[in-house]
């Protein structure tokens, strides 16, 4: 066992240097910046309360993508909630994290989909594109209470 422990570890060795090999060669720093976890559970909170109103329009979107009527959505009207998202994506919670990269995963369908319909690909349900999306939503959706009910418990206990 202490063998397959210490090849793995050599294993990752390999794996970091030439990732660092790969990001000088792009032209980037040899290491990653530090992201900071430094999101504060109330800030969450309000970004849950924001996200309820994206998660409604959403909803009529699949609903619009259901029904069969394809239609051209302007992404940039979606900035604000891609903001949210990515401050999520500081928070030290596991809920709030997944609920910024769920908003992500969202808003690259509705792009992916928007692409198809200015290519002219109008048989969008056939390869599952719109029940992906779909399920996608609901999933966030309903999984939106259960993340901010889980930040309510956790706000009195944050360190101020």
């Amino acid at each position: 066992m202490g063998d397959s422990n210490d090849k793995i570890s050599a294993d990752i060795a390999v794996l970091r240097e030439r990732l660092r090999q790969h990001r000088i060669e792009r032209g980037l720093p040899p290491e990653p910046r530090e992201r900071k976890k430094n999101l504060r559970n109330h800030v969450a909170l309000v970004l849950f309360d924001r996200l309820e109103k994206f998660a409604d329009i959403c909803i009529e979107i699949a609903r619009l993508y259901r029904a069969g009527h394809f239609v051209y959505i302007d992404m940039q009207r979606f900035s604000k909630y891609r903001r949210d998202a990515r401050l999520l994506g500081r928070s030290k919670e596991f809920d709030a994290w997944m609920t910024g990269m769920k908003v992500s995963l969202i808003l690259a369908k509705i792009r992916s989909i928007n692409e198809q319909i200015e290519a002219g690909y109008t048989d969008l349900e056939s390869d599952g594109r719109v029940l992906g999306f779909y399920k996608s939503v609901l999933e966030f959706k309903d999984g939106l209470p259960h993340a901010k009910n889980h930040f309510k418990y956790f706000l009195g206990r944050e360190p101020r």
